[in-house]
């Protein structure tokens, strides 16, 4: 049977997240567009969780280092993810375009579809996001060792840089990083405004806005927000 063409593959990490214990060491997870022409938001996304029940942290980390959670595989779409991680929780991406070959990609593929529906032992160091997709991409290339011992999201980009598979790295700011690149570029009318009205009462008159230049509008009218909050710092 004929394999259809596969789009390309990235391996994604998602910096540390204090507030949550499973995330204090990061997030990984792969990204799967269908082609190259795929609109973003749309990319698919493949990550490994743990199904904690709502557990506090301190009940995770004692029951997660223990094992006494399962975790599967899981899909979303890019847009979903994003919003989580660089919205919400204000996070940094790093991530790593994977060179692989057809005959890998198809591999990385049909183990994906393998796991559909499975369920797997969690622990926090050592069976962890970390360690399901380092096991995955091994098993379907062949160019990254099996996982063993403790296993952080770190560690397996690392490897991954120093395998073949490496690729172009890539970077998507914080939504906080962003907002501050918007405020530093706008004009000096804005700041002024910024500084003698309520924000609210900024961003609600769109008659003022409507008057911003574009693309001057995207940098004076889309920092607004961030602007306020910038120079009343």
């Amino acid at each position: 049977m004929v394999q259809p063409d596969l789009g390309p593959v990235y391996l994604a990490y998602a910096g540390p997240y204090a507030l949550s214990p499973s995330s204090a060491f990061g997030h990984l997870f792969l990204v799967l567009p269908r082609d190259d022409q795929e609109p973003l938001p749309l990319w698919d996304v493949v990550t490994f969780n743990a199904e904690t029940y709502g557990a506090n942290p301190l009940r995770f980390v004692t029951v997660g280092i223990a094992g006494g959670f399962l975790g599967r595989y899981q899909r979303t779409d890019f847009h979903e993810k994003t919003r989580e991680y660089e919205l919400f929780d204000d996070r940094d991406l790093w991530l790593v375009r994977l060179t692989l070959s057809r005959d890998e990609r198809i591999a990385l593929e049909e183990a994906l579809n393998a796991t559909r529906g499975r369920w797997y032992p969690y622990t926090f160091f050592d069976q962890n996001c970390a360690y399901y997709l380092q096991s995955i991409l091994a098993e379907a290339t062949g160019s990254i060792p099996e996982p063993s011992g403790i296993i952080s999201p770190t560690s397996v980009v690392e490897a991954i840089l120093r395998s073949p598979l490496a690729g172009q790295s890539f970077i998507r700011p914080a939504a906080s990083q962003r907002l501050e690149t918007l405020a530093r570029s706008a004009h000096d009318h804005v700041v002024a405004r910024l500084k003698a009205d309520d924000w609210q009462a900024v961003a609600a008159d769109t008659i003022w806005l409507a008057s911003l230049s574009t693309p001057g509008r995207e940098s004076d009218g889309g920092a607004c927000g961030a602007a306020a909050r910038s120079y009343r710092a």
